[in-house]
């Protein structure tokens, strides 16, 4: 709790302290051991941290909105309640980005969270209070959201491992959410910590609980083991290194040329993915999150009257400036039906790879920047593009497809004696060039870790795990 206490005296990660509780939860668990002579469970003992969207009993829930002020939860949600049973012990939880929308964590209730590895930046967003008190190392393991990015981005950002799983795997009974009834690019919950081996046991304590039978939405679908989804043989890896709208700053791609080397050295097959889908990506989901025109979002801002920040006004088309018409329900039908035409897309492409990837088999996972940038500085005046913030250029397919996806990091940092802005740069687009401009100064992203995500097809999450664990072993 000392080092809690620190973190958030450095870095303002926390909404909630819950020590007391935690305490007596200990003495409880220290007293069932000495009776029974054996633990409650796999997790006894082990503090966990939550993001603030998380429902603990008795906590606020505000989700950074000044209007939920002494909204407090009146029971665990799913997740809490089958770690509770498991020994855990929720004793914070974190600070995100304001509705969840974001690609920092900022909120007018609780403020900036800070970056430990440079406090100049960002810890990433919305899941950002979560990854910067982790990689604090001020709790041991945690649990973010992620809608577009916000396990993955602040993973990356902080030098953590994250796992955004498909819908229906990770009960979201018991979160607070925004696009509440919104179906087609559902929110995620999912584990994040220093190691694949972290998030496996999280993840299958978790399952072993059989929340399906506490939540409907849960698909019964039981954890099954490594050996079983992926075969003790090379892996085969394709990579992103550009999505023909963005090209990502010069140390993403030192980091990534570092993993394809060290993977391949590990004798495992890597190579470049053929196409790019994500300019479509991006549109159809912002046409998602924009199909109530704002309507939810503006009505718990009018509760306080609290103002819009500025990102969010962005990405959601609610500034005064956006001059946007929400989407017909014939239009939004129009766009699910597209959506679903490019699922099947996605996945002919993805089992063609057996015909491009030189070994005659299907990929197994594919590696890609988690954004076009670092953990960015502060308040960084980001352009807008027609598909949404830019930075969910290389984060949006996977949610609007609704595959397992990691982030793990690479080991290396941004090093501005090395990472030097490209002077032949040849932009793919106005908002290519303005991506670039941001990376004028390499100074300001000194020491910013350069991290990456994993992808796989849906409900791999046991499959992304282990290829996180190969790809760990082969980077050591």
């Amino acid at each position: 709790m000392h080092r809690t206490v620190l973190a958030h005296q450095l870095l303002n990660p926390l909404t909630e302290l819950n020590f007391e509780a935690a305490v007596e939860q200990a003495d409880y668990l220290d007293d069932c051991l000495l009776k029974n002579g054996k633990t409650v469970g796999l997790l006894h003992g082990l503090p966990i941290s939550v993001k603030d969207s998380v429902d603990i009993k008795s906590l606020d829930t505000t989700m950074g909105y000044a209007a939920w002020v002494e909204h407090k939860a009146e029971k665990d949600s799913v997740i809490v309640a089958s770690l509770r049973a498991a020994g855990a012990i929720p004793f914070v939880k974190t600070n995100l980005g304001h509705t969840l929308m974001m690609g920092e964590t900022v909120n007018h209730l609780f403020g900036r969270s800070l970056n430990p590895w440079n406090r100049s930046l960002t810890p990433g967003g919305s899941s950002g209070g979560e990854s910067a008190l982790l990689a604090f190392r001020g709790s041991p393991v945690g649990w973010g959201t992620d809608i577009g990015g916000s396990i993955r981005l602040p993973a990356a950002s902080t030098n953590l491992y994250g796992l955004r799983p498909s819908p229906g795997r990770v009960s979201y009974r018991g979160l607070a959410d925004t696009f509440l009834g919104q179906e087609a690019v559902r929110s995620t919950l999912g584990p994040m910590g220093h190691s694949p081996q972290d998030l496996e046991l999280l993840m299958s304590v978790y399952m072993a609980s059989e929340p399906w039978n506490a939540d409907p939405d849960v698909i019964p679908l039981a954890w099954r083991k490594a050996e079983d989804v992926l075969p003790e043989r090379p892996c085969v890896f394709a990579y992103i290194d550009g999505d023909e709208l963005v090209t990502p700053h010069p140390p993403i791609l030192r980091g990534l040329g570092h993993v394809v080397e060290k993977l391949r050295n590990a004798g495992h097959t890597v190579v470049k993915w053929q196409g790019s889908l994500a300019k479509e990506a991006g549109k159809m989901m912002v046409d998602f999150w924009t199909a109530d025109g704002g309507e939810e979002v503006r009505r718990r801002l009018a509760e306080s009257g609290e103002p819009l920040i500025k990102e969010v006004g962005q990405l959601l088309r609610l500034g005064p400036e956006a001059n946007f018409t929400p989407p017909t329900v014939a239009e939004t039908w129009k766009n699910q039906h597209e959506r679903n035409i490019y699922a099947q897309r996605f996945l002919d492409h993805w089992q063609d790879s057996r015909n491009w990837s030189g070994t005659g088999r299907v990929i197994d996972g594919l590696i890609s920047p988690a954004a076009p940038f670092l953990a960015r500085p502060h308040g960084a005046d980001l352009p807008e593009s027609r598909f949404g913030m830019f930075e969910h250029t290389y984060a949006n397919f996977q949610p609007l497809l609704q595959l397992s996806t990691g982030s793990f990091p690479s080991g290396l940092f941004q090093d501005p004696k090395i990472d030097l802005p490209s002077r032949d740069f040849d932009p793919q687009s106005e908002l290519d060039s303005q991506v670039h401009a941001l990376y004028s100064d390499p100074e300001e992203w000194r020491g910013a870790p350069i991290g990456f995500q994993l992808v796989a097809r849906r409900l791999e999450e046991e499959k992304v795990l282990a290829m996180l664990s190969r790809i760990a072993d082969a980077l050591a």
